[in-house]
């Protein structure tokens, strides 16, 4: 017997969190735009890489944390997401941080997502199928129905069962939220904070993680690819999410300033103008190295490396006008 939610669907995403949190929105009645979700979340203007490009690097540190894993818990994301008006019901598990019972993880998250959708509560899960985020919208006996991207102009399409005894198998972080709605802050409030949010986690490290946080993060990145170090499906693939970021960044930034008319808009338009450059550095990158999966590519380029320099360059004078828009709302 199958237990599912009805008319609910998956919007596509190179940063799969994001794209099926909104359809998750979406469902819930919560019209937060694409660019207002990214900016409100922090994500549009994060860094985080590791020198051989490897595709983790999105996920691979504590803005996602929902767990004392980290000493600012819980994640940034988390504390974000209610002035967006949502909240999240999660289990989190892996071997990297407080929180590394995955068995029990796997059978909390089978609870979790079996009595959130009883309540009309759509959910997300990483890795039903393949190491990203999907939307699920129902259950059986056996394990969770979700939905994938479509082919053929088919915007989605139902998939499942998935065992839940196997729920992030392949690398070990098991992870499953439900969304809750709940009232959203004033517009100022969550241009403050996520702002400010982002700035501070900019600047901190990741001790003792092969990944690495902020502004350097560019620099390993582009280190890798003069080294020909560089993963060739990671580095297309951290191209594809982090030039969507910064898209969506640059669009919530002229959404704030819309919003927020007459506040903060000089600031604004001299934030822009370095994202702006940044955006066209990645645009440039991805259209030199676009999306492919050729097995066991490695990849050296010197036009690369140059390229993620200077989006480096523009965001080491953007990312301080963000925190004066914080400064100035607050």
């Amino acid at each position: 017997m199958q237990t599912k939610l009805d008319g609910l669907g998956t919007t596509q995403a190179w940063f799969s969190y994001l794209g099926t949190l909104k359809s998750c929105l979406e469902y819930l009645g919560n019209e937060t735009s694409r660019p207002w979700l990214y900016g409100g979340t922090g994500l549009a203007f994060t860094m985080n890489m590791a020198p051989d490009a490897d595709p983790a690097g999105p996920i691979a540190w504590d803005v996602l944390c929902v767990n004392d894993c980290s000493p600012t818990h819980p994640g940034m994301v988390s504390r974000l997401s209610t002035n967006l008006g949502f909240r999240t019901k999660s289990v989190c598990a892996c071997a990297y941080g407080a929180h590394t019972d995955t068995e029990a993880a796997r059978k909390a998250a089978w609870d979790l997502v079996r009595g959130a959708i009883d309540e009309g509560l759509p959910c997300i899960a990483h890795e039903l199928e393949v190491p990203s985020f999907s939307v699920v919208n129902g259950y059986d006996e056996t394990g969770y129905l979700y939905l994938v991207p479509g082919e053929n102009k088919v915007p989605y399409e139902q998939a499942g069962p998935a065992p839940w005894a196997k729920l992030g198998n392949m690398i070990g972080w098991v992870h499953a939220e439900a969304i809750v709605p709940c009232d959203p802050a004033p517009d100022e409030v969550v241009v403050r904070d996520a702002l400010r949010e982002l700035v501070e986690r900019m600047g901190r490290p990741n001790p003792g993680s092969y990944f690495i946080a902020g502004l350097d993060g560019y620099e390993a990145w582009a280190s890798g690819l003069e080294r020909g170090q560089a993963q060739g499906f990671g580095h297309r693939y951290n191209t594809a999410i982090w030039l969507e970021l910064r898209q969506e960044g640059v669009t919530f930034l002229k959404e704030a300033k819309q919003r927020l008319p007459g506040r903060v808009d000089g600031l604004i338009d001299e934030a822009l103008g370095w994202y702006e450059i940044a955006r066209s550095k990645l645009a440039h990158l991805h259209v030199l190295h676009p999306p492919a999966h050729i097995e066991g590519e490695r990849i050296q380029s010197d036009d690369a490396a140059q390229l993620l320099r200077e989006a480096r360059q523009a965001e080491e004078k953007g990312l301080p006008v963000l925190g004066k828009i914080a400064e100035a709302l607050g």
